[in-house]
């Protein structure tokens, strides 16, 4: 079982709660229910079930049928609730193959991937000529708004794209061989 994340603070009266410790938004595969683990580790939480994972402004809620209202949800804040690997889905499913634009509209380029080099993950835009650029996955830089990106495939900087012009790897040119003239 995987550590998704903590009981964060409560949305509403009915129980819902947002999800505290995570960098990135949870990505759970269809399904009308979800088996789940409250407390310290697996072994020693209890079973809960998640009857609804929603994003909302950039944030996971979660609704876990034993918290039933706000003050269940208050009893638990920061207890860490677990998960089976095999519920997610592929976490850069949203976002590979959006077009990227700037604080400006201008387009960059496309995702290719998502990789995380291990402080925070990197969003690889290519861009038409073939150049690349790693851009930190994160609220400074993207608006990172899923269902805008799974239904219009884009996603956008809060930057201008200046701010990245020297982070850029430009396509190797093609060097000159000695029988031919620059």
């Amino acid at each position: 079982m995987t550590c998704i994340g903590g009981i964060g603070r409560p949305h509403g009266v009915h129980g819902d709660f947002s999800l505290t410790g995570r960098r990135a938004l949870l990505c759970l595969k269809p399904a009308d229910e979800y088996p789940a683990h409250l407390g310290a580790s697996p072994k020693e939480g209890r079973a809960v079930t998640i009857l609804r994972h929603q994003i909302l402004q950039g944030r996971d809620v979660l609704h876990v049928r034993e918290l039933s209202d706000r003050t269940a949800v208050e009893a638990h804040a920061g207890t860490s609730l677990w998960m089976h690997a095999r519920f997610f889905a592929d976490p850069n499913a949203p976002w590979t193959g959006c077009t990227v634009f700037d604080a400006a509209g201008v387009s960059l380029g496309v995702v290719r991937d998502i990789v995380n080099h291990g402080a925070t993950p990197n969003a690889q835009i290519e861009s038409p000529a073939g150049d690349w650029l790693e851009v930190p996955f994160v609220e400074s830089y993207f608006r990172l708004d899923a269902a805008q990106a799974k239904t219009s495939k884009q996603v956008h900087l809060t930057v201008e794209a200046e701010i990245l012009e020297d982070l850029w790897d430009r396509a190797s040119t093609k060097t000159p061989s000695c029988n031919e003239s620059p």
